[in-house]
């Protein structure tokens, strides 16, 4: 009798998620309503991974259709959606209770993903104060060893900064103030595209001390 083979194992490994896009979008006027732009172009079935960082505390709502990647802060959150292709050139509108203040926001388009919004997990650093230095943790995914793409992120609040260095090996590296001339919150990521059951980055590096910050680490499956 012939063997029979898995026609799985036939099949090449799936290839890694791939970054098609970073919108990044300033905030400059105290406002409590922010329109986030979104990618010139975008297809269907691609993640629209979307974080806004505010400069005073209030309670923070995603735009209407999307879901929270993670339970929003009252300084931040990270909003998510399948793209259905019509979200190109357009904007969503994320806002927040509390004070009127400026904010900034980053939006990342993914595609050759798992197309499932639970196949994107993240871990929280501690909030960290008074420090130049944003160390994202280590996230262990679920789904084990893989072709993910990692995410390291971090938003900080209150002093006026440049960023000089990123976590290493990482690429599609963004960084972003709120535009007001005093730079007073700001966001920054960058990506790895890495076959591993983990990932712990290095450190985000400012130029000056940062009054309040928090890291963050997300890991994308990839389509299966």
């Amino acid at each position: 009798m012939p063997t029979l083979l898995n026609p799985s194992r036939l099949l090449p490994p799936a290839p890694f998620p791939i970054v098609e896009s970073v919108t990044p979008t300033q905030f400059s006027s105290n406002a409590n309503s922010f329109n986030v732009n979104l990618p010139e172009i975008v297809n269907a079935g691609n993640l629209l991974w979307l974080h806004l960082t505010v400069l005073n505390t209030g309670t923070i709502s995603g735009p209407l259709g999307w879901s929270n990647l993670r339970t929003p802060s009252s300084i931040n959150i990270f909003s998510g959606k399948v793209a259905d292709g019509t979200e190109g050139g357009t904007s969503v509108t994320v806002n927040k209770t509390g004070t009127a203040d400026t904010a900034v926001a980053q939006v990342i388009q993914v595609s050759n993903w798992s197309g499932n919004l639970s196949d994107v997990e993240s871990v929280a650093g501690s909030t960290l104060f008074n420090t130049s230095s944003f160390n994202p943790p280590n996230l262990v995914p679920t789904w084990g060893a893989a072709n993910t793409l990692w995410i390291a992120a971090y938003w900080a609040q209150f002093q006026v900064t440049s960023i000089t260095s990123y976590p290493s090996d990482t690429i599609n590296q963004n960084y972003q103030n709120d535009g007001s001339g005093g730079g007073r919150c700001e966001i920054a990521s960058a990506t790895r595209a890495l076959n591993a059951s983990s990932w712990d980055p290095g450190a985000f590096v400012v130029s000056g001390l940062q009054n309040f910050a928090a890291a963050y680490t997300f890991a994308i499956r990839p389509f299966i």
